[in-house]
C-alpha cells in the first residue's frame, strides 16, 4: 500500500490541531493534558506522510492550552524561549488566547494517521511560525 498517498489524502500535514479526546493523544505525555487544551502538529509535513513507519514510528505534538486573559507582551512573537503567547480562533467562535510550553511536546505513534482524516482546523501560519522558530 502507498502510505504516502494516503496520508497526504486523509490531509495530514503540520500545523492541525488535535482534541486530545482520544487515550492515544495522552500517552507518552509527561504532563497533564485535559479537555480544554489542544494538540498542535509540530512535526514537519514530510514527516508526517512518509510512506516508512519504520524510519517515522511517531509525530510530535505541543500542547497548547486557553489563556484566561490577554496576552504579555513579553511572550508574544518568540520573544520568550521558555513561553508562548497568542491570539487564535480555532473554531470560528470568536478569538482566544492561548500559551504553550515547549516542554509539553510529546510522540504519538503515526499509524493513527492512517485511519483517521486530519481535522480541519489548522494553526494559521503566523503563530505556527512563531512557535517553531
Amino acid at each position: 500500500m502507498d502510505y504516502r498517498k494516503r496520508l497526504i489524502e486523509l490531509g495530514w500535514r503540520q500545523g492541525v490541531l488535535l482534541k486530545p479526546e482520544k487515550t492515544q493523544f495522552k500517552e507518552n505525555a509527561h504532563y497533564d493534558i485535559n479537555e480544554n487544551n489542544l494538540l498542535l502538529v509540530v512535526s514537519q509535513t514530510c514527516d508526517l506522510v512518509q510512506s516508512s513507519f519504520d524510519n517515522e514510528p511517531y509525530f510530535e505534538t505541543l500542547c497548547i492550552h486557553p489563556l484566561e486573559r490577554e496576552p504579555n507582551g513579553a511572550y508574544l512573537g518568540g520573544k520568550n524561549s521558555r513561553r508562548i503567547e497568542f491570539g487564535f480562533d480555532p473554531d470560528d467562535s470568536g478569538l482566544r488566547h492561548w500559551y504553550a510550553l515547549p516542554f509539553e511536546r510529546h510522540l504519538v505513534d503515526r499509524a493513527f494517521l492512517l485511519e483517521n482524516p486530519a481535522p480541519v482546523n489548522l494553526l494559521d501560519s503566523h503563530n505556527l511560525g512563531a512557535i517553531l522558530a
